[in-house]
């Protein structure tokens, strides 16, 4: 028997792989409704920041992703919808200690 141990993986790793998630994100949103998802470094910055725990690592960037950005993205998108608005881009953002997300259209 061969012993692995599992060591945190080094933080620009953690980006990459967060930008490879996000980037999935802004494909699906673009395919589903024509809305392009454009999110900046401190997005990536934070959620990196969040997976450095052994026992989760970066499983949890999907985690984050699912429980913190998507269910704030719909509810942006619908209520623009229900206004009547057609989002052209939804801007994702983190300042003050919390994910921003903003809708634009041109």
């Amino acid at each position: 028997m061969t012993i692995l141990p599992y060591v945190t993986l080094p933080n620009d790793v953690l980006k990459q792989i967060t930008r490879l998630k996000l980037n999935k994100l802004k494909k699906r949103m673009f395919e589903a409704g024509r809305t392009e998802l454009v999110y900046g470094d401190a997005v990536v910055e934070e959620i990196a920041g969040r997976c450095k725990e052994v026992e989760t690592g970066a499983r949890n960037i999907d985690q984050i992703i699912a429980q913190h950005i998507m269910p704030n993205i719909s509810n942006e998108i619908l209520e623009a919808m229900a206004k009547g608005i057609k989002p052209k881009r939804l801007m994702l953002g983190y300042e003050n200690e919390d994910f921003s997300f903003s809708i634009e259209n041109d």
